[in-house]
């Protein structure tokens, strides 16, 4: 009697035990940080980027276990404002009462810059970023800290210059905001177009202080009439002044085509992956009578809308109310499946905080099985067996080489008579591929 009362009490003390032990671990928290410019310049843009992120962390955390032996993600939110002084005081403030897993952003580059540089590196957090695009950041000593999901802006500009060369659009108009990243793509588009032979007739930079009236029009009109219809190339976002700005344009053109007599002056009018936005769309949309849609494309970082990933991935958002063609929504669902594969990963492991990197690369990198946007839970539970996986990604196979960049894939996106994008894939033709760590 007394052997069998010792057995049933080691019975619950063990069974109490692995209460406590698994409730710990199921009210535990894994904290990353989202640096996201929530006022600024590309709000609109960082909105996006912090929906498809909280998606996929509810996609996570769905069973109610999350990271196992860590517990479930939170993110908090961290306004960067798309400026570097404010991203900073701002993380400081932040990190002086949170202890985060992982650095999401910033949204823009020149924040990144200077968050990689006086904070990730001096305090060994490891930084991902989904639309930070800058060349230079490529190039930056970071003791392998810093990775970017989004392609550097050499890639896009250099896909946009060689399509036009291939079309035989050899002249051209330039239009592009006076912001680091559009500018950014304005240079290096110019390098690549002049380089393969074109020539850039008109180029101008536009900012809050440009009077878009007749006499600007003008000089575009005549520009074009006198050069056998150029194409018009844009690099602007695609926001509420950028959509203004093009109405305006347009409706200024067809009033001075009218006194002409002819019906268009470009071959062809192009943008870049920012102006991808409902806004554009529709305003493209409500000249369809007039075929602007016909005669503009935006080019765009891609999705295969017809791979498993993006289905997948697209009933995960749509489930959620979420739409899956917002921009870099694709890229930062993406982003935050890494993240929290790593840390698993990393549990798994027993890796360190400084080797939180080399879990990074192990996931997202060749060799292993393919796992992607919706198989949280087949991934996990093969990194808990041991097994080595690779993530393929709804923008792409997401495979770092030695300076944390990935390639990127390239769309061309055209209104639909719907109201919808069209998407056709862009044959790679960028001149370069990222050179793939393998361990």
């Amino acid at each position: 009697m007394i052997k069998t009362y010792s057995i049933m009490k080691i019975f619950i003390l063990i069974t109490f035990k692995i209460i406590f032990f698994y409730t710990n671990i199921l009210s535990a928290e894994v904290k990353v940080a989202g640096l996201y410019a929530e006022s600024g310049p590309v709000s609109e843009i960082a909105e996006a980027i912090a929906e498809a992120k909280r998606v996929a962390i509810k996609t996570i955390n769905a069973d109610g276990i999350g990271i196992v032996g860590r517990g479930l993600i939170s993110i908090d939110s961290v306004d960067t404002a798309c400026d570097p002084a404010k991203a900073e005081k701002n993380l400081k403030d932040y990190l002086k009462k949170n202890k985060p897993e992982i650095l999401l952003g910033p949204t823009c580059s020149t924040s990144a810059a200077r968050i990689i540089q006086d904070i990730a590196i001096p305090k060994k957090i490891l930084t991902i970023s989904s639309s930070a695009s800058y060349p230079l950041l490529s190039t930056l000593e970071d003791n392998d800290l810093f990775f970017r999901t989004i392609p550097s802006d050499i890639q896009q500009s250099t896909s946009i210059a060689n399509y036009l060369i291939s079309k035989n659009i050899r002249q051209i108009i330039l239009l592009y905001g006076d912001d680091n990243y559009n500018s950014t793509l304005a240079q290096n588009f110019l390098k690549v177009f002049t380089e393969e032979g074109g020539t850039v007739l008109f180029n101008t930079l536009l900012t809050d202080k440009t009077v878009i009236n007749q006499s600007f029009i003008n000089t575009f009109v005549d520009i074009a009439i006198d050069n056998d219809q150029p194409g018009l190339v844009m690099f602007l976002h695609g926001n509420e002044r950028t959509v203004n700005l093009l109405e305006q344009f347009t409706n200024t053109v067809l009033s001075r085509l009218q006194e002409l007599q002819t019906s268009n002056i470009f071959k062809h009018q192009y943008g870049s992956d920012s102006m991808l936005t409902n806004e554009v769309k529709d305003l493209i949309y409500s000249y369809i009578p007039i075929q602007l849609n016909e005669r503009t494309t935006i080019i765009a970082q891609a999705t295969s809308q017809s791979s498993e990933e993006f289905q997948s991935y697209a009933n995960i958002m749509l489930n959620a109310g979420v739409d899956p063609n917002s921009p870099y929504s694709a890229i930062s669902y993406d982003t935050m499946m890494l993240a929290a594969l790593a840390l698993q990963h990393q549990a798994h492991n027993n890796y360190s905080k400084d080797d939180l990197s080399k879990s990074l690369v192990s996931i997202a990198n060749p060799p292993g099985i393919a796992v992607g946007p919706g198989s949280w839970e087949a991934a996990r539970a093969l990194l808990l067996r041991g097994i080595e996986i690779n993530y393929e990604g709804v923008s792409g196979s997401l495979d770092f080489d030695i300076n944390g960049d990935v390639e990127g894939l390239y769309s061309l996106n055209q209104v639909t008579e719907d109201n919808l994008w069209s998407v056709e894939p862009l044959e790679k033709l960028h001149p370069f591929e990222p050179r793939i760590i393998i361990d």
